[in-house]
Formats: structure tokens, sequence, C-alpha cells
């Protein structure tokens, strides 16, 4: 284990902690496919329940005009 030049760093075979906390690309990307996948789900949970509404509805005009034409 040898102490880097730079205050706060330690060097391990090549490897600096240091660097390990300035590089935050792994952790931003892990937060923008959490992001991702809540959003889907919600938009999945969404169009599902606009869905059955509109079926509901459409299934409500159908009888209303069967009803008034007689059939």
């Amino acid at each position: 284990m040898v102490l880097g030049r730079k205050t706060g760093t330690l060097d391990k075979g090549g490897f600096s902690i240091a660097h390990m906390n300035r590089d935050e690309r792994g952790s931003v990307a892990m937060e923008y496919a959490i992001i991702a996948g809540l959003l889907s789900i919600a938009i999945i949970i969404s169009v599902t329940a606009i869905g059955t509404t509109l079926e509901s509805q459409y299934q409500d005009i159908g009888t209303t005009m069967q009803e008034a034409l007689g059939d």
C-alpha cells in the first residue's frame, strides 16, 4: 500500500480511491435506468387503466345504440 502524492489518495496496484470518488458514470447510469424503469411501469399502468375505461365506454355506447335501433 503506497500513499499517493495527492492528499487523500491511496494507491494500491494502480487503483486510486480518489479516482473512484470522482468517477460517477456508473452510478449516474444506474439512476437513469431506475428512472426509466419507473416511468415505463407508470406508463404501462396508465395505458392499461385508460384501455379498460375506454373498453367499458364503447360497450355502453354499443349497448345504447342497439337498444335505440331495436336490434
